[in-house]
């Protein structure tokens, strides 16, 4: 009944009280929103410092980054030049071989013809003198040679060819370190208003960057491009730079002795080929000294047998 007895509120009362109610909600709901706002600028703040702790992080890797693969391109670069001055070096050499390889051959025949020239004196005199021995010594030491030189010519030639391929193995890698400086050059210039950034969310690429990126995706001036490796990680493409570097390291040191075998070769060749002819020489010219000695006294015993029987002749016919 009490209930029933309640005073009915009067419209100002109602209006009071809608507004009391509406105000609350509002105060509540601001409350709310202004939580939400400042939860929203620490997550902006937190993330803010994550994106540049992340950047930073970034762009010191690619620093470094840079600096290896400055590192390597300068080692590759001097590797090689060292084996492109090394295989002008083994070129020269080579040349040098297989003149005097071929110089052999004039000799050779030389000696041949003198052998048949020789042959047709076996029904005058002995042939198998001093002259004939050292001849077939001086022979035996030309063909002996002339083998060891072709020889030492294909070894040559083989070296050769492993530095060739050194040197095209050495531009594939100095190719690959320089495509690459030049990738992570193009990512350590990208910022917020970079091109590359406005074309990737549709706009139009240009200058440098649009130069660097199509290079980067067509792989020009390398056949592996570094952004799509056949290696598994970059430890692996390390570790294998590094095992070019000691591979072409090991074939110079290799191509230097090779050289000094050859030149120690050239010379001993051209030594005991000289020491040949110079026997053989000094044999033939013995045996002309001494043919001509024969000559001169059988000359003075032909002379004076003619002198005797004349005497003997001229006595003879006084006698009669």
């Amino acid at each position: 009944m009490s209930l029933l007895k309640r005073k009915t509120p009067s419209q100002k009362e109602l209006d009071q009280l809608w507004s009391n109610l509406t105000f609350g909600t509002s105060h509540r709901n601001r409350q709310i929103s202004d939580a939400v706002m400042a939860s929203g600028f620490h997550l902006c703040d937190q993330r803010r410092e994550v994106a540049v702790h992340a950047e930073s992080e970034v762009q010191f890797q690619l620093h470094q980054r840079l600096q290896d693969m400055s590192l390597w391109v300068a080692e590759f670069t001097r590797k090689s030049e060292e084996v492109t001055a090394q295989v002008e070096r083994v070129k020269g050499y080579a040349d040098r071989v297989k003149n005097a390889a071929k110089a052999v051959a004039p000799i050779l025949t030389v000696d041949w013809d003198v052998f048949k020239m020789r042959e047709a004196r076996i029904g005058v005199d002995l042939v198998a003198d001093d002259p004939h021995k050292a001849l077939l010594f001086e022979v035996g030491i030309l063909e002996g040679e002339e083998q060891r030189l072709i020889v030492l010519h294909l070894r040559v030639e083989e070296c050769l060819r492993l530095l060739r391929r050194m040197g095209y193995v050495l531009g594939k890698e100095l190719d690959d370190r320089k495509l690459t400086v030049q990738i992570d050059h193009t990512a350590l210039a990208l910022d917020a208003h970079s091109s590359l950034v406005v074309a990737h969310n549709g706009g139009q690429i240009g200058g440098d960057e649009s130069k660097g990126m199509a290079e980067a995706k067509s792989g020009r001036g390398s056949t592996r491009n570094p952004l799509l490796p056949t290696l598994e990680n970059e430890q692996t493409w390390e570790s294998l730079s590094w095992k070019h570097c000691a591979a072409a390291e090991k074939l110079l040191k290799d191509a230097d002795a090779l050289l000094v075998l050859v030149e120690s070769t050239l010379q001993s060749s051209c030594e005991r080929i000289q020491t040949a002819v110079c026997d053989t020489n000094a044999a033939f010219e013995a045996r002309l000294i001494a043919l001509r000695r024969l000559k001169c006294h059988l000359e003075e015993e032909h002379e004076q047998a003619i002198f005797e029987n004349d005497n003997k002749i001229h006595t003879h016919f006084q006698n009669e």
